[in-house]
């Protein structure tokens, strides 16, 4: 597995928390100890390997050559910038549905009113979700009813530190 070769890569200070490998996927999490003056903070980067996997048994995304593709992006990292492979907005937006959680909801929130339903959306989801009814059973029974909620748009303000959402935005 392409996941074994990473590990004997990493740069120096990192090390694997965790290497699972199991059939046609495998997970590995690197960590390293950053201090910045007297704190010391923990970075975590997360390797996925053939699927991607989430804690129900038909939470899994298969991870294609178009997924592999993606898009290069720079973002700026302290005084440099580095560029990374992301995964493209469809496929993303397809993550962030399948996984739900409440940090999920508010980022589809901000997704959806900003750059609207991706326009690829059911064929990717054809492609990649070998269980499709999980994107319209996580809409339907996790993320909608949480955007519905009356506290939802004071909360979604509140973790971004922005006035701009208001009620009207939930319509969207």
């Amino acid at each position: 597995m392409a996941i074994e070769r990473l590990r004997d890569m990493l740069p120096d200070g990192f090390s694997v928390e965790q290497l699972e490998k199991r059939g046609s996927y495998g997970f590995m999490r690197c960590v390293k100890l950053v201090k910045h003056d007297r704190a010391g903070v923990k970075v975590s980067l997360d390797f996925m390997e053939g699927e991607i996997r989430g804690r129900g048994r038909r939470d899994v995304i298969l991870i294609d050559n178009v997924m592999m593709r993606g898009v290069r992006a720079t973002i700026p990292v302290a005084s440099e910038e580095i560029t990374v492979l992301v995964p493209s907005y469809t496929d993303y937006f397809i993550m962030k549905v399948v996984s739900a959680r409440p940090s999920d909801v508010r980022d589809i929130a901000s997704l959806v009113l900003e750059q609207g339903l991706p326009r690829n959306l059911p064929t990717r989801i054809r492609q990649i979700l070998p269980y499709p009814e999980i994107f319209r059973t996580r809409l339907e029974g996790s993320i909608i009813p949480v955007m519905r909620r009356r506290t939802f748009i004071d909360g979604w303000r509140g973790i971004f530190g922005t006035t701009k959402y208001g009620e009207e935005d939930k319509n969207v």
